[in-house]
């Protein structure tokens, strides 16, 4: 194990698969297993995946309905009683448009060691595969899920666009096809889209079209874990 030996406390903030099991690191693996305790966005989610990989550890849940009163009574807790914990999301790399954020920035304000353990990244696997120029691009997260709201949020990622940026939009499973509407009501029927869809899976697929085909290319595709690129001009 990696944690220092004299009992400080230290979290291990730990990427977990997206989708294949076997994407998880040994290291990550090594880091799980001899943690005391683990941090997770659901406490399901994360029991299911100890579950899955055979271990059984004390699980507390941090997530979006955490208060900073519960975050700092945690802090203190790992200030009174050094232990070794490691910090998961649902998938994927924490802290990364998940709450982790805040739990690793009051550990910095309270001197507690925070590790990272690399792995998986939804962002990170379509780039591999996209097969287009990534050196740079504009990061545009979530949009905001009220349909106003979006089509403001993209029209304002338009100067990006047109800086000739990519643009890469991540949204809920269920939300895909609204967004690619969205995108059609304000990017050229010509814009070209690079879609990873449930990236790790058996069903994954990595789809490449304009807006005017989206509807003709994945107009069928059932509710599943996305990112998509919006590839600059």
């Amino acid at each position: 194990m990696e944690a220092s030996q004299n009992r400080k406390t230290v979290i291990y903030v730990v990427a977990t698969p997206i989708g294949n099991a076997d994407d998880l690191t040994v290291r990550a693996m090594n880091v799980l297993s001899q943690a005391d305790i683990i941090i997770g966005e659901e406490r399901k989610v994360a029991a299911r995946f100890l579950k899955q990989i055979g271990l059984s550890k004390p699980i507390i849940e941090v997530n979006e309905h955490t208060s900073q009163t519960e975050l700092k009574d945690l802090i203190h807790e790992m200030i009174m009683k050094p232990m070794v914990y490691a910090q998961i999301s649902d998938c994927g790399t924490p802290s990364f448009e998940d709450p982790g954020v805040e739990l690793v920035q009051l550990a910095d304000e309270y001197q507690i060691q925070v590790i990272p353990v690399p792995g998986v990244s939804s962002l990170m696997t379509l780039i591999m595969v996209a097969g287009i120029p990534m050196k740079e691009f504009y990061y545009a997260g979530f949009l905001s899920p009220k349909k106003e709201i979006r089509n403001k949020e993209l029209k304002s990622l338009l100067d990006k666009y047109h800086d000739h940026s990519s643009i890469v939009i991540l949204d809920t499973p269920y939300r895909l096809h609204a967004l690619l509407d969205a995108i059609s009501s304000v990017f050229s029927k010509n814009t070209k889209i690079i879609l990873g869809y449930k990236l790790t899976m058996p069903e994954e697929k990595i789809l490449r079209f304009t807006i005017a085909d989206r509807k003709r290319i994945c107009g069928d595709l059932p509710k599943g874990e996305f990112v998509l690129i919006i590839q600059k001009r």
